[in-house]
């Protein structure tokens, strides 16, 4: 995930590396099942999309934890099954 961390830091030069990881953390708590090798790309790409949100002037990237720190899932979260 270091990769991960260090090209969404160079996408979001402005954003704090802290919160960079945060999406990070948020976006890998998410992804469950049998996709082991495909983690890392998942993650970056729900990690970019917190962050284009959170620095739009959106939530921020830490909303979808409860207080526990399991992850929660939100309508803004839910992606819609297409296919």
């Amino acid at each position: 995930m270091a990769e991960v961390q260090e090209r969404l830091q160079a996408r979001f030069p402005e954003a704090d590396p802290t919160v960079v990881a945060a999406a990070i953390r948020v976006a890998a708590s998410q992804i469950t099942g049998p996709i082991r090798e495909f983690v890392p790309l998942l993650v970056e790409r729900a990690a970019r999309t917190r962050l284009e949100r959170a620095l739009a002037g959106g939530t921020p990237v830490e909303r979808a934890e409860d207080a526990t720190g399991a992850p929660r899932q939100t309508p803004d979260d839910v992606t819609p099954n297409i296919g």
